[in-house]
């Protein structure tokens, strides 16, 4: 390996006790670590001011730029890499053109689809590299002509493992009752990641809904599920881990999500899963084999396969195939192919994965 680098991560928060973006940021913070580079988290919001060996510099308004700018030129970055640029990931990108350092983006929101002018200027525009974690994603960015490139996410099968299923917990959800199958949601409640379909779910017969997560569709849900339905909220990785290794179905009617980190913590946990043929759920199901991919044009095409599942008592081989499959796409082995495909042309070196 050469020299070590020193590396900024940036994100708009950061809290090491969950998923989705910070929980990504957390694996690639691990593995650079390990790998020997130098990384610090610029970051806003309350928080702890480091995770293990990686400090973390937080930013408020109204001072926001000039901190910044004080934390990159005092760790004297070779590489800035945001993640889902806003107010302080644009900034960062900004004051690293300025510094000369360059810059890798990973978006991992929607909103980059149609390439809004403001998210071209002030991200597109700015970033010496552009990565998406979904195919859809890169293919709209080409077309609106914004040439993205590919990088696909990891999973930690050490903590999303078939060992966490807890019968204990799976009993409390469905009342002792052995004859039902449990299906559960994993995930932000937001109207645009298509959660009131989870009333087509709740009404499968047979079924008993479970719910991880929390957002603003949280009381429409309430109010228009049946009192069986069970909501968790938010829940720490490993607990995350224990609900869904406990589930027998997990749907994602989302059409629009990229990082798909529920779908790959799902397989990992040996648990099939019913999603849209639509969005990122399409470069991780495998039809048939690992899961089913409905029409989300069908209004009825979701609990039609939930329902096909449900009534299939084979449904286990696919969730055994979905765990065999996530095994080859670690957290090790997507954080050491960012380095050595997209850190390295930027570094102008052939970094390469440590042993």
């Amino acid at each position: 390996m050469t020299s070590p680098r020193r590396i900024v991560l940036v994100t708009e928060s950061f809290d090491p006790r969950l998923t989705g973006t910070a929980g990504t940021v957390r694996q690639v913070a691990d593995r650079l670590v390990a790998l020997g580079h130098r990384v610090r988290i610029l970051t806003a919001g309350p928080g702890p001011a480091s995770y293990h060996a990686v400090g973390i510099s937080r930013f408020s308004p109204p001072r926001r730029n000039a901190k910044l700018r004080e934390a990159l030129t005092a760790f004297g970055p070779d590489l800035v890499h945001v993640f889902t640029p806003g107010p302080v990931g644009t900034r960062a990108l900004r004051q690293a053109r300025r510094m000369g350092v360059p810059t890798l983006v990973t978006e991992t929101s929607p909103r980059a689809e149609y390439a809004p002018p403001q998210w071209r200027a002030s991200v597109a525009e700015r970033a010496d590299r552009l990565v998406v974690t979904a195919s859809w994603l890169r293919d709209r960015l080409s077309g609106a002509g914004l040439p993205a490139l590919l990088w696909t996410p990891g999973v930690d099968t050490d903590v999303f493992s078939p060992a966490r299923r807890d019968q204990a917990l799976r009993a409390s959800w469905t009342d002792g009752d052995l004859t039902q199958v449990v299906v559960g949601y994993v995930g932000s409640l937001r109207k645009r990641h298509g959660v009131r379909r989870l009333a087509e779910v709740a009404a499968v017969p047979g079924t008993r809904l479970v719910v991880v997560g929390d957002g603003p569709q949280q009381a429409w849900l309430r109010s228009r599920l049946p009192e069986s339905v069970r909501f968790t909220g938010t829940l720490k990785p490993r607990e995350a881990a224990m609900a869904i290794a406990s589930l027998d179905l997990l749907v994602a009617p989302s059409t629009v999500a990229t990082c798909a980190h529920a779908l790959r913590e799902a397989a990992a946990c040996g648990v099939p899963v019913v999603a849209p043929r639509a969005g990122g759920a399409i470069d991780v199901v495998r039809h048939l084999e690992t899961g089913l991919l409905y029409d989300p044009a069908d209004p009825v095409g979701l609990a039609d396969a939930v329902a096909a599942v449900v009534a299939d008592r084979r449904r286990q081989l696919l969730g055994d195939h979905a765990r065999e499959v996530s095994a080859r796409r670690t957290w090790r082995d997507a954080v050491d192919e960012l380095v050595r495909e997209h850190y390295a042309p930027l570094l102008g070196s052939s970094l390469s994965a440590a042993a």
